[in-house]
């Protein structure tokens, strides 16, 4: 997840300033300039990493109301960054990102629900179907684990295989070793050793293990 962060940072979303212009940008209100900063202290792109520094310029770029700031102060809270692990904060965050419509943060927020002490199935599948809707296939593939397993829906192997498939076509691994065992075993789909051998043999291409 560390990685999301400087995933994020892509060029074109980084015009070349220098950091003092984008600290006198930022301090002067700048919201996209306070994201920025808190990007360059996180990743430590030509200054000292420093991830105190990330929060503070994250937090004031998410007050504004900055879905990608909101989104990066859940993440840092969601992993700990400087010190400050809270599953709740990174909660309240993410939810923020999320209801603009940020799918990584919809999807983050589901994982939260799924894998922390605020578990709550309900609210995952919820929050993984937001994603999965903007075509997010790690969301799609999680929902489709979700209906497998009957987890805070009710299970059906028919809804599993749909958000699957849609995760597999955008070759997400995890999806097409799935699909290989729905087929393999006639889960929600006809039974089809062809089919099988065909998404598992997709999978290993991605080097799923």
């Amino acid at each position: 997840m560390r990685m999301i962060f400087r995933s994020q940072l892509r060029d074109d979303l980084m015009p070349s300033l220098s950091v003092e212009r984008w600290l006198a940008l930022a301090t002067a209100g700048d919201s996209q300039a306070r994201f920025h900063l808190g990007k360059i202290f996180s990743c430590g792109l030509g200054v000292h990493q420093d991830y105190k520094q990330a929060i503070y310029w994250f937090q004031l770029a998410a007050e504004q109301g900055h879905d990608d700031a909101q989104f990066s102060l859940g993440l840092a809270y969601h992993l700990g960054l400087g010190g400050y692990k809270d599953a709740q904060k990174a909660s309240e965050w993410y939810q923020k990102a999320a209801e603009q419509g940020h799918a990584e943060a919809q999807f983050q927020l589901g994982r939260l629900y799924t894998f922390s002490d605020l578990r709550n199935d309900a609210l995952a599948v919820e929050w993984f179907l937001c994603a999965a809707k903007q075509d997010h296939s790690s969301a799609q593939f999680k929902l489709g684990w979700m209906y497998h397993l009957g987890m805070g829906v009710e299970q059906s192997d028919r809804q599993a295989f749909h958000w699957f498939i849609l995760a597999a076509e955008q070759d997400h691994a995890g999806a097409q070793a799935s699909l290989g065992e729905m087929y393999k075993h006639g889960w929600g789909v006809e039974q089809d050793d062809v089919a099988a051998q065909d998404w598992f043999y997709r999978a290993r291409t991605m080097h799923y293990p």
